[in-house]
């Protein structure tokens, strides 16, 4: 259980809590800003979002069978890995340093190669 704590516990709360944080956006921005909100969603992809993330349950020791499949008990035993979901997640919800930004770099294709990079 401790291996899971130190860095499987701690990503799925942010994830929860920035989650949290856009869905209570919605309700608190000027009528200006809430109207452009409404177009995208944000409550309904936020939601879709957690649902998604409802099937991948860590289990004590960190391992998400959806992502890394079920162990064998007579196996060596691994460490802890974070489930690829809240870790995708993670880096798609997480804005970047402002001075990692580069002019001729999107940051959308900065988040997009990211996200290949832990979902392979």
């Amino acid at each position: 259980m401790a291996g899971r704590d130190l860095f499987v516990t701690p990503l799925q709360e942010s994830v929860h809590r920035r989650l949290d944080e856009i869905t209570h956006s919605v309700y608190t921005t000027s009528p200006e800003i809430q109207d452009e909100l409404d177009n995208l969603s944000v409550t309904l992809l936020a939601g879709a979002l957690r649902t998604v993330l409802a099937e991948h349950r860590p289990d004590a020791s960190g391992h998400c069978t959806l992502c890394h499949g079920r162990r064998n008990p007579f196996t060596r035993k691994r460490g802890p890995l974070p489930c690829r979901a809240y870790l995708a997640a993670q880096v798609a919800l997480v804005p970047d340093e402002p001075g990692e930004i580069s002019p001729d770099d999107s940051t959308r294709s900065r988040a997009r190669e990211r996200m290949y990079y832990f979902l392979r």
